[in-house]
């Protein structure tokens, strides 16, 4: 079920890729990418749904995304109060896979051992489902070993077991990465689920 879980990133993430380009953003405001700059559990920023969940043990968007860029990726927001970046490539990738957020929705209502779904890219741009924060400011999703190993595999792949830092118990990831069709990688999808999910 994971598995195919990740295929169905990996079809929607590279669809949008090849037909994304007239995307407009829906929900993109001010208040939605709180976890970006904040280090603070609770981002003055943060969306109006921001609350504790039991299940992921802490507070958390469920309406929407995370998108955390790598250091020294710089985002902003125009004058419409949507994310920018100055860096065309970057920008790209940003109105491209923001729009995983309907796919990472459904999914996490489908599958609810699935804990994060998300996809790293290489511009550096990591969107996470569903929306939280705080990342550390030296996080980079290119230098994770679910990125790594899909990357350097070519192929669908578990991560090793371990331990949830926020506490949600034995973890295991899936990764795959994303293929464009002159075989350049344009990201990596994953997700990770409780071991109880694998049994």
């Amino acid at each position: 079920v994971i598995k195919d879980l990740i295929y169905a990133q990996e079809a929607y993430a590279l669809d949008l890729y090849n037909n994304g380009t007239d995307y407009k953003y829906v929900e993109q405001t001010l208040d939605t990418q709180y976890s970006i700059y904040s280090d603070d559990p609770i981002p003055a920023n943060a969306p109006s749904d921001h609350e504790y969940s039991e299940k992921f043990q802490r507070m958390l968007s469920l309406k929407y995304l995370a998108i955390k860029p790598a250091p020294g990726i710089n985002l902003t927001y125009d004058q419409n109060n949507n994310l920018f970046s100055p860096d065309p490539e970057v920008n790209k990738t940003l109105h491209t896979f923001s729009q995983m957020i309907s796919l990472f929705r459904s999914a996490s209502g489908e599958h609810s051992t699935v804990r994060w779904i998300y996809i790293g890219t290489p511009a550096g741009l990591h969107f996470c489902y569903p929306g939280h924060g705080p990342y550390s400011e030296s996080y980079d999703c290119r230098l994770r070993g679910w990125y790594k190993r899909a990357n350097e595999t070519g192929e669908f792949g578990w991560s090793d077991p371990y331990v949830d830092a926020s506490g949600l118990g034995l973890m295991i990831t899936a990764s795959k990465p994303v293929y464009d069709s002159n075989n350049k990688l344009i990201g990596v999808v994953a997700a990770d689920v409780t071991i109880d999910t694998i049994n």
